[in-house]
């Protein structure tokens, strides 16, 4: 009968083979596989009564790269799986041979090691003198959006995730502070696949301080990702000039300038109010400036008397939307897929960032927002327009024509008519 037909399996505590009561050691090596010799001293695994297992060799190769890939970049381990030998010198060959069959993370794992546009960073944990932890990270579509998580002796452990799904990445981190691997250790799972704080009842300062710092190990790669999707500015240089960037979510804390990108709402209505003497305060938007509160101060823009190149504008612009919001079928997209960055806030330099899970051609329209998210109309004026890194002039007046965006991440950067931190939403049609 084979093992798979036994109904129940009994088992018992571990047992030990010694020469005595007092588990003594054999001084002699005791031959179990005549078709192993061992030469040299080391430590010996014998599984007994294992049956036939179909492709054996290849799930244990499988499970070696998905535990032990690093160690064996690192050279400090070599395996040989009935004559295939794992080592650094064959990794890149074994890896392509069983690239289909390995985890994800696994194949990440060796790209971020050999990629040359990984970003690798030296941080500090729990260690304040010494960095305890390397980050590497790719950004990359189609990614696991996980983050590898590796301790000493390079085994992986578990993987990080719950990282918003605007970012698209893959990363590893490699923990190589003592004091840092030590803890984690402590609340290490028996199946060595995961951390688990829990398991630490009868030490709840111990409990707590994990909980911290895997949490502060979260929050280090969250601010990295954050840094890392800001544009590089020197692409920036030619089309509007931006010398610096300001992120529009402040790393201050200061929720007033935090991304404010809105669902568009139905109704749309304009605010009328004055500006009154002192200049300090705004109470109007009058039609030929445009003037936008910012935290008490305002900037006017436009011409005083009005622009008839701009009425000739209006006018197409108005078709134009009336055309599209007559045919184009809107585009509905959860907030968790649209964020705001302001580049650069004294020259109205802005990043939408769209993720979208298809390709679509579409028509887009940008709104500005008062803060109760009330479309405030006519105000805003593209001057310049980049979309996924290619300029174009597609655009007229606060409306965008004809482009495609692509399954993924989207950028659309524009320069706007308006400086400083604003609240921008936008219309998606569908052409």
């Amino acid at each position: 009968m084979s093992p798979s037909n036994y109904m129940e399996i009994n088992t018992q505590g571990v047992g030990y083979l010694s020469i005595s009561d007092k588990n003594e050691p054999f001084r002699k090596w005791i031959n179990f596989d005549k078709s192993f010799n061992r030469t040299e001293q080391g430590t010996d695994i014998n599984i007994a009564g294992v049956y036939e297992i179909p492709e054996l060799n290849k799930k244990l190769i499988v499970a070696i790269l998905d535990s032990f890939l690093y160690a064996i970049y690192k050279q400090t381990l070599s395996i040989d799986v009935n004559g295939i030998i794992i080592s650094k010198k064959s990794l890149g060959t074994i890896m392509r041979r069983y690239e289909d069959d390995i985890d994800q993370t696994t194949n990440e794992i060796h790209n971020l090691l050999v990629n040359k546009n990984t970003f690798v960073y030296q941080k500090n944990v729990v260690d304040k003198t010494n960095s305890d932890v390397e980050i590497r990270i790719i950004l990359e579509d189609d990614s696991s959006r996980k983050i590898s998580m590796i301790r000493n002796p390079w085994m992986k452990i578990t993987n990080m995730d719950r990282f918003p799904r605007l970012y698209q990445f893959s990363g590893m981190i490699i923990i190589k502070g003592r004091e840092l691997n030590e803890l984690l250790r402590k609340a290490e799972n028996p199946q060595h696949n995961d951390w688990e704080p829990d398991r630490i009842d009868n030490n709840i300062q111990l409990k707590n301080r994990i909980i911290e710092t895997l949490s502060s190990m979260h929050k280090i790669v969250r601010e990295l990702l954050d840094e890392l999707y800001q544009e590089d500015l020197d692409e920036y240089l030619d089309i509007f000039g931006a010398e610096d960037y300001i992120e529009m979510i402040d790393t201050t804390g200061n929720k007033k300038i935090q991304g404010k990108v809105k669902e568009p709402v139905k109704k749309i209505g304009v605010r009328e109010k004055k500006i009154n003497s002192d200049g300090k305060k705004i109470i109007n938007f009058d039609e030929d400036e445009t003037v936008i509160e910012l935290d008490g101060d305002y900037e006017v823009l436009g011409d005083a008397e009005p622009d008839p190149k701009r009425q000739k504008s209006k006018n197409k612009h108005d078709f134009i939307i009336q055309r599209i919001k007559k045919n184009g079928k809107k585009v509905k997209l959860e907030k968790s897929k649209l964020k705001l960055i302001s580049l650069k806030k004294e020259e109205g330099i802005n990043r939408l960032i769209i993720y979208l899970d298809y390709e679509i051609n579409v028509n887009l329209q940008v709104l500005l927002l008062d803060e109760q998210s009330s479309v405030i109309k006519n105000m805003i004026q593209i001057q310049a327009l980049k979309i996924n890194g290619e300029i174009t002039d597609k655009f007229i007046d606060d409306f965008i024509f004809d482009v495609t965006l692509k399954k993924g991440m989207n950028f659309i950067d524009v320069k706007l008519n308006l400086i400083g931190y604003v609240s921008i939403g936008v219309d998606i049609f569908e052409t």
